[in-house]
């Protein structure tokens, strides 16, 4: 390989021809290429080669092709500009020494002491902050406290508390149930955790399963007893519906269905149960009827118009009951029940008023109305259901 001086390119090497007007740019950098050399920076530096050529040389690039020299090569070509830029920054040759880079220059950085911060004085407290701070201590702390207290009741409840005996007791007299269908439909047996039911569901489950009984509680003895108390449901009154007549308690809790009403207990004509189930409460498709009912079934047997045989809801402007199975007493709307259900009573218990009925009258009795001076009045008529 030929050694060329530094500029020149191989022979046979043509540049491409430059567009118009480029000349007068390249005369520019040319120049100012020239100038960068002379302040000895390393970008300067660079451009001293192409600066030393003739501006003849540049004119002719414009026309067409420039012919380099076989005197250059590729060694003093890379060599030039290089070296000469990184001759300027070495110390001993005329060029500033670099200032140090990379992890040098961050070692050096962090050998630099920094003056110590000085810390700013807390504010003290005002009593009302103090107050506040107390207050969310004493939260925090009880509530931690209460964490603790029911994770250890949890695990000695379900570690300690086990069954050892189930009582069931009958203050109202004989259960239509044996004791060992109560416990069956209690779900629970001996050795199981005392607290691992709830006693609401416990008490539902034992009322649907057995219609019959009534006023069904549990009760937790501790250490390890559980006491089932409950009363026998006492059919009061039949209502009809698809299914057939559904007798209820007087709680108006369904206890059965059957084909036609049972003789002894309140008919309810006028109003029909929405699918009545055993142990279920009972529901009127007219809801509107159900409180009338309910008031009308406690106030009869509150006021002692006992017994009632029929209670007539048809029309809530007419509404009636059947005393006695021999007299039928007209109340109207539900306005003023007791007041009526009062003077009714007077006026069918002989003796009570001067007007009062006897035992074996039969017929209708109206006290629906008030006269003007705002006393009931009462029609009778006799012989008329």
């Amino acid at each position: 390989m030929e050694n060329r001086p530094s500029g020149q390119m191989p022979p046979g090497f043509q540049r491409p021809p430059r567009r118009p007007g480029s000349g007068q740019a390249a005369q520019g950098s040319g120049a100012g290429q020239a100038a960068g050399a002379g302040s000895g920076r390393p970008g300067a530096a660079r451009g001293a080669p192409r600066s030393a050529q003739p501006r003849a040389g540049q004119g002719q690039a414009r026309s067409g092709t420039q012919q380099i020299p076989p005197s250059a090569t590729r060694t003093g070509a890379r060599q030039g500009p290089q070296s000469t830029a990184r001759a300027a920054g070495r110390p001993g040759q005329g060029g500033a020494p670099r200032p140090p880079q990379g992890a040098a220059a961050r070692q050096g950085q962090g050998n630099v002491q920094r003056p110590p911060r000085k810390r700013r004085k807390k504010r003290p407290l005002s009593p009302e902050e103090a107050r506040r701070r107390r207050i969310r201590r004493g939260i925090t702390v009880g509530a931690f406290a209460a964490v603790l207290i029911v994770a250890a009741f949890s695990i000695s409840a379900a570690v300690l508390f086990k069954i050892k005996a189930i009582t069931v007791n009958t203050p109202d007299g004989e259960l239509p149930y044996e004791e060992s269908q109560i416990l069956a439909a209690f779900g629970h047996t001996v050795g199981e955790n005392l607290f691992g039911f709830g006693l609401e569901g416990a008490q539902e489950n034992i009322a649907k399963a057995l219609p019959y009984l009534e006023n069904v509680s549990i009760e937790r003895r501790l250490p390890d007893t559980v006491v089932i108390t409950a009363s026998p449901a006492v059919e009061q009154c039949a209502v009809e519906s698809t299914y057939g007549w559904a007798v209820c308690s007087e709680r108006e809790k369904v206890l059965r269905i059957e084909a036609q009403p049972p003789e002894g207990l309140i008919r309810v004509d006028g109003a029909r149960a929405d699918s009545p189930l055993p142990g279920q409460p009972l529901k009127l498709t007219e809801e509107d009827k159900q409180p009338i009912l309910r008031a009308l079934l406690k106030k009869t047997a509150a006021q002692g118009l006992v017994p009632i045989n029929e209670i007539d809801l048809t029309s809530m402007l007419e509404i009636s009951i059947l005393y006695q199975d021999r007299i039928r007493i007209v109340l109207g709307t539900e306005n003023e029940m007791d007041y009526k259900l009062d003077w009714a009573w007077r006026m069918v218990t002989p003796g009570q008023t001067d007007d009062s009925l006897g035992d074996a009258e039969r017929g209708t009795l109206d006290v629906s109305s008030r006269g003007e001076d705002g006393l009931g009045r009462a029609r009778w008529r006799a012989g008329v259901l």
